[in-house]
């Protein structure tokens, strides 16, 4: 089925709370149903990277993976600046990126 804009943007916020609220698992799961829903969605990929990152370090691969994807789509998702005043993630998430980041 096709997700809408306004759906996508639903599915992150609600993954973003999730992340904020240490329900890793949970977010993961919604992460996972998301890339699979709308490949090619580079605030998936990107939101997908910074969690597996950081919550998953034996799955650092799939990290490298997704981010491949989201900046293959959107450059922009390397400046956490950007990411922060246009996307509005939580600090836990951002924080999460900006450790996958600094260690590229």
């Amino acid at each position: 089925y096709a997700v809408s804009d306004v759906t996508c943007a639903a599915l992150l916020l609600h993954v973003c709370c999730a992340v904020q609220e240490n329900l890793t698992s949970q977010a993961l799961t919604q992460l996972n149903e998301l890339e699979l829903d709308i490949r090619g969605n580079p605030e998936t990929h990107a939101a997908l990277a910074a969690v597996l990152y950081a919550e998953r370090p034996a799955q650092r691969w799939r990290a490298e993976q997704q981010w491949d994807i989201a900046v293959g789509f959107d450059s922009r998702y390397q400046d956490t600046a950007w990411v922060q005043q246009n996307k509005h993630w939580p600090p836990k998430l951002l924080a999460a990126l900006e450790k996958f980041l600094s260690l590229r």
